[in-house]
């Protein structure tokens, strides 16, 4: 069996095929099969260098004799066919990788390591990238254990690119679009305040800042959401921040930080009388925008989507841009029949922007519950149904919105459900895994469903394309493959283009990983 498989299937080998009538051209490349001991590995950072080459980390965690846990990262170096070149494992016991770059030959891990005296260093972990993989280190800065929330500290999660859902494993390091500057937010818990420490590097590694935030405003009455980084090297994040109760109004209000070398201004973003639960920060090309789902009634329900647009120079604030959900999309969920217009359960997972300051928003919707079993007892389970797309103008007028119907229900096996997503060339593109029938439903709709058993899951990608058209294809058959794919922790290895892929198979104690190149 040859080491690398390269498949364009139905019809085409090695080469670019169109897809369907999105026109979507792409290519699936394939690692050997490979056998690990390791148990519950999760992909969880990836970068490609500029001759094609992957290397991806994955976290691991594996039961021992003595009911311990045994965990740490595991280390792959592809080549651009993904044969694998080189592995080397870190154990974990005194260290959590927390952010993966590579600039030229060298590869930079950063990382939190706990010192003598109970606190974390922030390190960076730096290496050639060759067959020894030999990393040397170099402190940043430490926190000390009076300030730490937990043993390794909790860090907060930067732009998400579909990674991983849990914080653990959550993306914590990020880019300028210019890819010139790096930055990370620790959460300091030496006091009864928000305080955070804040910390970017330029591409050759050199501080740029080093700031220490804090606030008057009390430690559990400040959420943290999120935190960007501009072209010249400033961070940007935001809070939401508890007030007053109101009755049948929103007691919160959200503040924006702008910290520079010089130190941080305040700006308050408020959503008047909107309820908006959460908000998901996206940047492209000096635009800055936050968007969320949207209720007039509470934080359980939504009703369309917000966008507020910052300036990045001033933190002037735009007035929210209500827009409610359309006909079209509570048709795809409910078909033409009399219904609520409104949602619930409903996580928004990631935003895109687009060019001309048009957003693209992917939300799913999510619930965890207990389903009785046969001894009279119960078992957790989580369900992953309906992805909603929505695209909203500069003004934040709801262009189209859609609904991929779809229904699958785990209880431990999450990470083959749910989705990866991506946009290339304004074409939002889903992959995730279902059974070999899609089912057809009225009003002309369709249900993606759960597999009977992982060895029966395809792989399916489905594209919207600029106009909110929905098309979709099957990918990989289950007849002719080992291993089923972990689509809820799909890997963007670009960091601003989307168009290549990671995702992880598994069977067991087989790994495998997956390239998917879009043009």
């Amino acid at each position: 069996m040859k080491n690398i498989i390269a498949i364009v299937l139905f019809f085409f080998s090695f080469c670019l095929i169109p897809l369907i009538a999105q026109k979507m051209d792409y290519k699936l490349t394939k690692s050997k099969l490979l056998k690990v001991k390791e148990k519950g590995f999760v992909l969880v950072y990836s970068a490609t260098t500029e001759k094609g080459e992957v290397l991806t980390v994955s976290k691991y965690r594996t039961p021992n004799l003595k009911g311990r846990s045994l965990s740490g990262y595991q280390l792959n170096h592809y080549d651009a066919e993904l044969n694998l070149l080189t592995t080397k494992t870190l154990p974990d016991k005194q260290i959590s990788v927390i952010g993966l770059d590579i600039r030229g030959n060298k590869i930079n891990l950063l990382s939190i390591i706990k010192n003598k005296q109970g606190g974390i260093d922030y390190t960076l972990l730096y290496s050639d990238l060759n067959k020894e993989l030999d990393f040397k280190k170099r402190k940043l800065f430490s926190i000390e254990k009076k300030d730490l929330l937990t043993t390794l500290g909790r860090f907060e999660m930067g732009t998400h690119l579909n990674c991983c859902d849990n914080e653990e494993d959550s993306k914590k390091l990020i880019f300028s679009e210019n890819n010139k500057y790096m930055a990370f937010i620790g959460d300091l818990n030496g006091s009864k305040v928000e305080a955070r420490r804040i910390y970017v590097l330029d591409e050759q590694l050199n501080t740029v800042i080093d700031y220490t935030f804090r606030s008057s405003i009390k430690d559990k009455s400040f959420v943290f959401q999120n935190f960007n980084l501009d072209n010249k090297g400033n961070v940007y994040f935001l809070g939401k921040v508890d007030r007053e109760k109101k009755k049948n109004k929103p007691d919160y209000h959200y503040e924006l930080y702008k910290v520079t070398k010089d130190g941080h201004t305040k700006a308050i973003l408020n959503t008047e009388d909107l309820f908006v639960a959460s908000l998901t920060s996206v940047t492209k090309k000096g635009r800055l925008s936050y968007v969320g789902f949207y209720s007039k009634d509470s934080d359980y329900v939504f009703d369309g989507v917000v966008r507020f647009d910052v300036n990045m120079d001033n933190l002037e604030i735009t007035k929210p841009a209500a827009s409610p959900f359309t006909e079209k999309f509570f048709n795809d969920k409910y078909g033409k029949k009399k219904r609520a217009k409104y949602l619930r359960s409903f996580t928004m997972k990631s935003a895109f922007m687009l060019d001309d300051g048009d957003i693209i928003v992917n939300g799913e919707e999510f619930e965890s519950g207990l389903t009785p079993t046969s001894n009279g007892r119960s078992s957790s389970r989580t369900d992953f149904d309906d992805i909603i797309i929505v695209r909203m103008n500069i003004k934040g007028t709801i262009v189209w919105a859609r609904l991929i119907n779809k229904s699958q229900r785990s209880s431990t096996a999450g990470k083959y459900f749910s989705y990866t997503s991506t946009v290339v060339n304004e074409k939002n593109i889903f992959f995730l895994n279902g059974s070999d029938e899609v089912k057809k439903l009225k009003d002309g709709r369709i249900e993606f469903l759960e597999p009977s058993s992982l060895k029966k899951a395809n792989l399916y990608v489905v594209i919207v394309d600029q106009e909110g058209k929905i098309d979709y294809k099957k990918l990989i058959t289950s007849e002719k493959e080992e291993i089923c794919y972990e689509v809820s922790h799909g890997v963007i290895t670009d960091k601003h283009a989307g168009n290549e892929i990671l995702l992880l198979g598994s069977n067991k104690t087989k790994k495998q990983l997956l390239k998917i190149n879009l043009e």
